[in-house]
């Protein structure tokens, strides 16, 4: 449809509705938590999700994924500042519309200008 539309490549959010309009987690989770069922029903050995897990109790979508993020790089020895500047989103989300409480560093910071930072983190996972 993005194609179709010419909006490939375009801004906007990653996981949008027909509309453009940016997906909250609660409209995926359903989604995802059948794909998770799937390969716990699929898994040819139960070390990655062991079969006795009931994924819907286990597995919440909400902040999930940066939370889990956020966890495999400390344990991948990512330095807690990377974690830090990685995980900005916390600041903006607790500020709901307000100026975020940051310190001069990280209010002045670029992300372009320390993406091979913010991409080690990535690495990590």
């Amino acid at each position: 449809m993005l194609r179709a539309e010419n909006k490939i490549g375009k801004k906007g959010p990653l996981f949008c509705d027909v509309k453009g309009d940016l997906l909250k987690s609660k409209d995926l989770e359903d989604l995802i938590l059948e794909a998770i069922e799937n390969v716990q029903a699929t898994q040819v050995h139960s070390e990655l999700i062991p079969n006795e897990w009931e994924v819907r109790e286990m597995y919440g979508i909400y902040r999930s994924f940066r939370r889990g993020a956020a966890s495999t790089a400390a344990n991948e020895d990512v330095n807690d500042f990377t974690i830090k500047l990685v995980n900005r989103w916390r600041k903006y989300e607790t500020a709901r519309g307000s100026v975020p409480n940051m310190g001069i560093m990280e209010y002045y910071l670029e992300h372009k200008k320390v993406l091979k930072r913010i991409l080690s983190f990535s690495k990590s996972l």
